[in-house]
């Protein structure tokens, strides 16, 4: 392992459901044997056995050679992790949960206008009732142009923020992005490295452990399964 490096786990029943996905943590590395994670503890250094001693299943991507950190960047990863771990930051098991609404309200809301233009066939074929029929198609196409949408509103925590400084909205409104959670944590140590291997993901909505572990798959970054 090395700095840079991506640490992966199975396991958090919780997060898995929340997020629609097998993978529940993810952590970056600050050298060979420890790396920095959003924890019910804070965000904290930890050694990698410890980040993975509750983990059913623990998987190390490795950057690239061409995207490895020199000297300083790595100098500068670890000073920000020390930083960042002695500023005692909570973990945001809501940021945690939230992030894994739009996902979710995008599958209930394609589930919806399946049912019902499956209904509208139905209609149509079996019954010859062509004007109920053409009522819960037009019921599926709503449910697709209206639906789909509200769901990307609901990961759009940074948005929301803006949105409401520009109205002068009371503060206590707003989602605290100063409470981490493990991905948007890796993302921002990432962006700080200006390595950016995560540009390709949406910065629209708030990021889950799956996203994280989909970029570097997608960029093909070896996997080594550590447990």
């Amino acid at each position: 392992m090395k700095a840079g490096d991506i640490v992966a786990t199975t396991g958090n029943r919780f997060i898995q459901l929340t997020t629609v996905s097998r993978w529940s943590h993810v952590a970056i590395a600050i050298d060979e044997n420890n790396v920095l994670e959003a924890t019910p503890a804070g965000v904290i250094i930890r050694t990698l056995d410890q980040c993975v001693a509750e983990a059913k299943a623990a998987y190390v991507f490795e950057r690239p050679k061409n995207l490895a950190l020199g000297d300083d960047a790595r100098g500068d990863l670890k000073k920000r992790a020390i930083e960042l771990s002695s500023e005692g930051r909570r973990y945001s098991f809501w940021r945690a949960g939230y992030s894994g609404l739009t996902h979710i309200f995008r599958n209930i809301f394609i589930g919806f206008a399946l049912i019902l233009f499956s209904m509208s066939l139905f209609l149509f074929f079996y019954q010859g009732d062509i004007k109920n029929s053409y009522a819960f198609l037009l019921l599926s196409l709503v449910a697709l142009v209206f639906g789909l949408p509200l769901s990307i509103t609901t990961g759009m925590t940074r948005q929301f923020n803006e949105w409401l400084e520009s109205l002068d909205a009371p503060s206590w409104l707003g989602n605290s992005l100063k409470k981490q959670y493990c991905s948007q944590l890796v993302f921002d140590i990432d962006q700080s490295m200006s390595s950016r291997f995560l540009d390709r993901e949406s910065t629209l909505y708030e990021l889950r452990p799956k996203d994280v572990v989909n970029a570097c798959m997608r960029q093909k970054w070896n996997r080594v399964m550590i447990k």
